[in-house]
C-alpha cells in the first residue's frame, strides 16, 4: 500500500476500500491518507477508523475531517486520543453535530488550547454531560465570543466550582438569559 503513488490512490474508489484490513490502516502512510478521497474515507468501517494513529489522523485535511464527522457512526469509532491530537482547523472542521454527540469520557480529554479554538457555533451545542465535565481550567479557556454562545441547558448543571472558573471578562460575555440559566448549584 505504502508504495501507491498519489495518483494511484486518488483512483481508488470507495468499492475498493473493503479490502483494506483494520490490520493494514496502521501501515497506511500519511500521504496515501492525504490524498484520499473523502467518499473513499468515509467508507472505512469504524474498526479502520479507531485504527488510525494519531499521526495519520493529523495527516488528514479539513475537508476529510469534516467528511468524517457527518457520518454519525464515526463519534463512537474516533478515540480520545485521535480527538485530542486534532489540530485547531481540524476541531473546526467538526460538524456541530458531532460535537455534541462525543461521548463524555471522550470529550473529557479536550484540552484548554482546543476547547479555546471551537467555533461559536460548536460551543453553542455542548450538552449537559460535557457541561458537566468541564475543569475549572477548561472553563478559563473559553473565548469571551464563545461564552455568549454556551446554552443555558449547559450552563445550568455547572457547579459553583466551575461558575466561579469563569472570569470577570466572561461573565460580562453573558446573556442576561444566560445569567437566569445558571442553576442553584452555580450561584
Amino acid at each position: 500500500i505504502d508504495a501507491l503513488s498519489g495518483a494511484q490512490v486518488s483512483s481508488i474508489e470507495a468499492g475498493d476500500v473493503p479490502a483494506l484490513t483494520t490490520a493494514q490502516v496502521p501501515s497506511l502512510n500519511q500521504n496515501f491518507l492525504a490524498a484520499l478521497p473523502t467518499a473513499t474515507l468515509v467508507a472505512l468501517s469504524t474498526e479502520k477508523i479507531a485504527a488510525l494513529s494519531t499521526v495519520q489522523i493529523r495527516a488528514l485535511d479539513t475537508a476529510q475531517i469534516k467528511a468524517l464527522s457527518g457520518v454519525t457512526t464515526m463519534v463512537s469509532a474516533i478515540t480520545s486520543a485521535q480527538i485530542n491530537s486534532l489540530s485547531d482547523d481540524q476541531l473546526q472542521a467538526l460538524t456541530t453535530t458531532f460535537i455534541s454527540t462525543i461521548p463524555t469520557a471522550k470529550f473529557v480529554g479536550i484540552t484548554t488550547t482546543q476547547l479555546a479554538a471551537l467555533g461559536t457555533d460548536q460551543v453553542a451545542k455542548l450538552n449537559t454531560a460535557q457541561a458537566a465535565a468541564l475543569t475549572t481550567a477548561q472553563i478559563a479557556a473559553l473565548t469571551t465570543s464563545q461564552v455568549p454562545n454556551l446554552p443555558g441547558s449547559a450552563l445550568y448543571v455547572l457547579s459553583s466550582a466551575q461558575a466561579a472558573a469563569f472570569t470577570r471578562t466572561q461573565f460580562s460575555s453573558f446573556t442576561a438569559d444566560q445569567v437566569s440559566s445558571l442553576g442553584s448549584d452555580a450561584v
